[in-house]
This record gives structure tokens, C-alpha cells and sequence, in this order.
């Protein structure tokens, strides 16, 4: 009797088969692993995927809060160079060979400007188009060339006069320069551009929102300068209380040469986020204290109430 040839399992082909299904399974499982992780890492936890965490917690609130203390830090640097008990000074002076120097008795006149002064030079002046500078012995004169926008129109301008504006001691640019080598006033110059690069930073940064759910405290511990956003909180010489009502600090940390030296390991996605952050960046110096909050009420119809809903 013949026998009837039926389907073996264990072919050749099948087994071809089962091998191919266990490959592509294995494949896709390593595949899902690397992509879960992947999304892990750039958001920061399953609860910041889920929305089971508070809005507070998330990796994503840490990186709002962080940019957004990130945005205006230069003006918080600067804000003491222009200042005088915490407003600005037009009849400030500033050293631009040593701007460091507040004395006025210490500062060297024919160095030394107004901050009105610098601010003219400021509207006048186009510090990132400047090209080259040429000095004219005959007539004193400064002038630049660059490829800037001048009442209206746009081109090259030759022979423009850098500035006719004075130092303390009633000296322009091209007097202070007739009795400088060439590298003395390319010295100079550069010291005067950097001047004014900060003051146009101060200047664009002043208007720093004080009304945002965001709270943040930061002192140098070198000059007494404080950067907040907290009326209450400028002149306090030691930092603010941490958690209080509706105030939750979300990083508490002191800066020593460098150094940073945190109040507490992180308890969230956020808390960790910003300690990695302002790990290696400073905020004012390599010697400061700071506290960074939110108020978890949402008082404020900013973008981080937005983000929290």
C-alpha cells in the first residue's frame, strides 16, 4: 500500500522558517529596547511619557526653567557694571582698561568713560560689522569700513569716524591714539568694543519678566551681585527660604572656584536635568550661590502654566 506524503514539521524548510520568525523577533525586541531607551533619555522618565508625574517633576520643566534663567545671564554679569545701588547710571564711569576698577579715584581718566557716553557710542556705533579700522596721523582721525546698514540703506561705507565722543579726561579716540604704538591701539580698541558689546547686553536684557511662575535667586559670592526675578529678593545678601507656601526649589547649590556643591542628590526628572545643566555653567561666577523654583500654584498665564496643563 502506498504511503501518503504529508507535510513534515521538521523539514529543512521549516526549520529555515522558524530560524527566520526567531532572527526578526530577537531583532525587533533589541530595536524596541534601543528606541524605549532612546525616548527614556531624551525626556527623561516613563512619568514624563505618561503625564502620571506633576508637570514639576518632568525633565521638561527642568529644560524650561533652565533656558529660560540661560536666556538673560549676561545681563545678570553686566547689570553691576552699569549700575549704581541697583539702578541704572548714566553718570557712572567705567574704566574699559580695567572695568573691574569702581574707585573713580583709581581709574585712569584717559581711559575712563561716562556710561552716557559709552551709550551714545552704542546708537552710534556698529561693533560687530566693523571690519578694519584706519587711523589718519595727520587729522587724529579714527575711521572704520564695513558692510552695515545706514539710515536706511544698506552698503559698504568707507572713512566713517569711529566716534567723537570723550573720555573723562576730554579726549577722543584719535588723540588717546596719537600717543599709542599700533599694538597699544588695537588694544584699546578691542577693550572699548568689548565695553560696548556688554553694554548693548545690559541694555537688550533689562527687561527681565518678574512676573513668571519661574523663581530664581543667584549671588555672587566675589561682588555681591544678585540676578532674580524677585522684587522681594534683590537685595537680600543671604539666600531666600526654600519651599515655602506654594515655593517649591527644585535646585539649591553653592559655587567655589568652580566647584559645585549641591544641596541634595536629585528626586525627579527635573531636579536632575538642571543639576546636570548648571554643572560646568556658571551663572555669574565660578564663585556663587543660587536657588531655582517654581511656583507650583501657577499664579502666572506664562508658558510654563501652559506647559503644565
Amino acid at each position: 500500500m502506498e504511503k501518503k506524503k504529508g507535510f513534515h514539521f521538521y523539514s529543512r524548510f521549516a526549520k529555515m522558517t522558524t530560524l527566520g520568525l526567531q532572527t526578526l523577533c530577537m531583532a525587533g525586541f533589541v530595536l524596541s529596547v534601543i528606541l524605549a531607551g532612546y525616548v527614556l533619555n531624551s525626556v527623561g522618565s516613563l512619568e514624563d511619557i505618561t503625564g502620571e508625574s506633576r508637570y514639576c517633576a518632568t525633565a521638561g520643566c527642568g529644560e524650561q526653567l533652565a533656558l529660560d534663567i540661560h536666556e538673560n545671564k549676561d545681563y545678570g554679569k553686566y547689570k553691576t557694571m552699569f549700575e549704581t545701588e541697583g539702578s541704572y547710571d548714566e553718570k557712572k564711569t567705567i574704566d574699559i582698561m580695567n572695568p573691574s576698577e569702581s574707585d573713580p579715584e583709581k581709574q585712569d581718566e584717559d581711559t575712563t568713560y561716562t556710561v552716557k557716553a559709552l551709550r551714545t557710542m552704542c546708537d552710534e556705533l556698529v561693533p560687530e560689522s566693523i571690519e578694519c579700522c584706519y587711523y589718519d596721523e595727520s587729522s587724529g582721525e579714527l575711521y572704520y569700513e564695513g558692510n552695515y546698514e545706514f539710515e536706511g540703506k544698506e552698503g559698504d561705507y568707507w572713512n566713517r569716524v569711529i566716534t567723537r565722543q570723550t573720555t573723562v579726561s576730554g579726549l577722543t579716540i584719535g588723540e588717546i591714539f596719537r600717543d599709542r604704538s599700533g599694538a597699544s591701539r588695537y588694544e584699546y580698541l578691542m577693550a572699548l568694543m568689548e565695553t560696548l558689546s556688554r553694554l548693548n547686553t545690559y541694555l537688550d536684557g533689562r527687561n527681565v519678566n518678574m512676573d513668571s511662575n519661574l523663581k530664581f535667586f543667584v549671588r555672587d559670592m566675589d561682588t555681591g551681585n544678585v540676578y532674580t526675578n524677585v522684587r522681594e529678593w534683590e537685595n537680600r545678601t543671604r539666600m531666600p527660604e526654600k519651599n515655602k507656601d506654594s515655593i517649591l526649589t527644585l535646585l539649591s547649590y553653592t559655587r567655589t572656584d568652580g566647584k559645585i556643591e549641591y544641596d541634595w542628590q536629585p528626586q525627579d526628572s527635573a531636579q536632575h536635568f538642571l543639576q546636570e545643566y548648571f554643572r560646568n555653567d556658571p551663572i555669574l561666577s565660578d564663585n556663587e550661590q543660587a536657588i531655582v523654583a517654581l511656583d507650583i500654584s501657577y499664579p502666572v498665564a506664562d508658558d510654563i502654566r501652559e506647559a503644565s496643563n
